[in-house]
């Protein structure tokens, strides 16, 4: 089996693992040409600061979120893998990247560019709204681990 038809495969697990089944996840795929990306460890997916053009769901591997200091060291904040996603913050706010996307692992990613989500905002509303819930999930649990680990740093 090509790797292809693998990251294909492995999309509609991250759909299942979704709370409705996910089922607008494989019409995004396959009707509004998410791009399909194969990072190797260390390939930048995205600088902090750049434009948020994008955002991706990861299907393989494993990404880390680099966030830049005022000194200009660098800490890695949260490492993140399969069946989640990146960058989305960006694109639905339409300010420039927070954090740079490292892959730490080889990686199979999804691309879903900002033009394309305004396209399913203005087309297909209903799916815009799918993706909104699951972005509203994901930040909501994201806050939620930065929030523990705050509480644990104070300790």
């Amino acid at each position: 089996m090509n790797r292809f038809a693998i990251a294909f495969g492995s999309l509609f697990g991250f759909a299942k693992r979704l709370p409705d089944g996910g089922s607008w996840l494989a019409v995004l795929a396959i009707g509004a040409g998410l791009l399909l990306y194969f990072p190797i460890a260390g390939d930048v997916i995205a600088h902090a600061g750049e434009p948020a053009s994008s955002m991706h769901f990861i299907v393989e591997g494993r990404v880390n979120i680099i966030v830049p200091s005022d000194d200009g060291r660098v800490m890695r904040v949260r490492s993140l893998g399969r069946f989640t996603t990146v960058g989305e913050m960006g694109m639905v706010s339409g300010r420039p990247r927070s954090a740079t996307i490292e892959a730490d692992t080889d990686s199979t990613l999804y691309a879903l560019p900002a033009d394309q989500f305004e396209s399913i905002k203005a087309e297909h509303p209903e799916l815009a709204q799918a993706l909104l819930v699951y972005f509203m999930s994901v930040m909501a649990e994201r806050l939620g681990f930065a929030n523990r680990t705050i509480s644990a740093l104070r300790r």
